[in-house]
């Protein structure tokens, strides 16, 4: 057998089971991206996604109407573009040399958005959203279940 052909397979399985252990894909349950957002774009920048760090292989974008996240083509092989709405965004922001910033979604809050505050805060500012207003959700009640109804966004 073809060594490139298995080594093609391994790294596609294993791509795919990145996007498992992420939470990726849980999250494009309820947000992939229906359309572009058309906001400042950030490139090559880094993040953890649930247990999954991303070094130096996601774009973001942010508009007045939510976050883009989609990770480089051969990354993401099968990561669908995300569009978060910053109405369903909470977040923790730490201060200091190497700050992290804290992101849920309401419909997926076991899948924490880990990302640098610099790049967090300058996303913020390139949508105009106020830091103060996703901080105060941080702490929010579950419902009953432990899981949000899913609704269409885009």
């Amino acid at each position: 057998m073809n060594d490139t052909l298995i080594s093609g397979g391994i790294v596609v399985v294993l791509i795919l089971i990145i996007s498992f252990l992420s939470g990726w894909r849980d999250l494009a349950s309820y947000y992939a991206a229906t359309r572009k957002p058309v906001g400042r774009s950030f490139w090559f920048r880094s993040a953890s996604i649930g247990r999954v760090g991303y070094g130096a292989c996601l774009k973001f974008t942010a508009d007045a109407e939510g976050l883009g996240i989609r990770s480089l083509p051969r990354m993401g092989l099968f990561d669908r573009p995300l569009l978060l709405p910053w109405a369903d965004l909470s977040a923790r922001v730490d201060h200091g040399l190497f700050a992290r910033a804290s992101v849920r979604v309401s419909a997926v809050p076991d899948v924490k958005i880990s990302l640098s505050t610099a790049l967090f805060l300058e996303l913020t500012r390139a949508a105009g959203v106020s830091v103060e207003n996703l901080e105060s959700r941080w702490e929010y009640e579950r419902p009953p279940n432990n899981k949000m109804q899913r609704t269409s966004h885009g």
